[in-house]
């Protein structure tokens, strides 16, 4: 299972600065096929830097769900620290 994109469709920094929420789609790999899954995401900036991940799936799949919630977080945070993510 591999995360091959994040397409963001929506992206609110709100009232509080440190705080950012997405609504995306992200793009999984199972073996030989593609799955379009929803998700919405909240990335939180700590004071010392850390960022904090708040994940929620819109819809079900078909395989174990640990996995393909680190796999999205990895690739947030990756999109993140390369400036992919509007702010």
């Amino acid at each position: 299972m591999e995360v091959l994109e994040l397409k963001i469709t929506h992206s609110e920094s709100g009232y509080i600065y440190y705080r950012i929420s997405y609504e995306a789609t992200a793009v999984l790999s199972f073996l030989e096929k593609t799955k379009d899954l929803p998700i919405h995401f909240i990335i939180e900036t700590s004071a010392s830097g850390a960022k904090d991940i708040e994940l929620t799936l819109k819809d079900d799949i078909d395989y174990p769900l640990l996995p393909v919630v680190r796999a999205i977080k990895q690739k947030i945070l990756e999109d993140d620290k390369k400036g992919l993510l509007p702010c």
